[in-house]
């Protein structure tokens, strides 16, 4: 204390000047006062210094919670790829296009990571199908179609009750990405913009995929024949303004991922 009252521009004096308007010169304190600023100045400090720590801890437990967070939903799409040997392709590609889609029509960055990795979960609800149906070769009849449409509702319940904005957009998009612009779809028949505009992304990207894909009941299709196909059911099945978005950003889809290995030079000439 003597050493701090020898220095005029020592935190003590300037303490007092800051706090209670006591210059130097008037600062013959009461001997009460004096160590209650003794023992306050040192408190603020720490207190200080306590705050700058919980809030850097506070910073870390949330990065390490978002970790944990994206290794489940890695794990989940790792499960889905054991079922059968297609998946684990479709979400990289579908997820892909579904972020480039939302950077086309001008969702924010925010969104657009969200959306990519939301939509990662889109067929959780295929790991209660059974394989006799997922893996049929072949055409699936009246039965079997019926419990391969309860997937949607089925993943949507898997995510439900979710706290984050990833697991939230991510059911969303397992229950409504099988619905249609036009109210054909399932399992709620709804349509038009009722329909959440993620899952009205991922529709695009996941028929899209569909149709390039061999799957057990299908050969792939050619890569026009594909895009004319998706141009056929724009305001039917799509979204038109979707669509949209989808044909500007083709291009890019087909460089990155060498779709049927065409030349970069050729990509753009496959839109019609």
């Amino acid at each position: 204390m003597k050493e701090l009252k020898k220095n005029p521009d020592s935190l003590y004096y300037t303490s007092l000047e800051k706090y209670f308007g006591i210059t130097e010169q008037k600062a013959k304190l009461p001997k009460w006062l004096s160590y209650f600023l003794y023992a306050a100045i040192p408190l603020v400090l720490i207190l200080a210094a306590a705050i700058i720590v919980s809030r850097k801890q506070i910073k870390n437990k949330t990065k390490e919670l978002s970790e944990s967070q994206m290794e489940v939903i890695d794990r989940l799409g790792k499960a889905l790829e054991y079922r059968d040997n297609y998946t684990g392709r479709h979400i990289n590609i579908v997820s892909e296009i579904c972020y480039l889609i939302g950077k086309e029509i001008a969702l924010s960055q925010d969104e657009c990571d969200i959306l990519k990795k939301a939509v990662t979960m889109h067929d959780v609800g295929k790991m209660a199908i059974s394989d006799s149906i997922l893996l049929k070769p072949g055409s699936l009849n009246k039965d079997e179609w019926i419990k391969m449409k309860k997937h949607s509702a089925i993943g949507a319940n898997m995510l439900s009750k979710g706290r984050s904005k990833i697991i939230k957009t991510a059911e969303t998009i397992a229950l409504y990405h099988h619905e249609q612009w036009d109210g054909n779809g399932y399992p709620r028949a709804i349509k038009g913009k009722l329909i959440p505009v993620a899952a009205r992304i991922c529709t695009v990207a996941d028929v899209f995929d569909a149709l390039i894909s061999k799957r057990p009941y299908k050969e792939p299709w050619p890569l026009k024949k594909s895009v004319n196909e998706i141009l056929e059911r724009k305001g039917t099945h799509f979204d038109p303004g979707i669509v949209d978005a989808f044909m500007k950003i083709l291009p890019q889809i087909i460089i990155q991922f060498n779709l049927n290995k065409i030349p970069p030079e050729e990509a753009a000439a496959v839109i019609v």
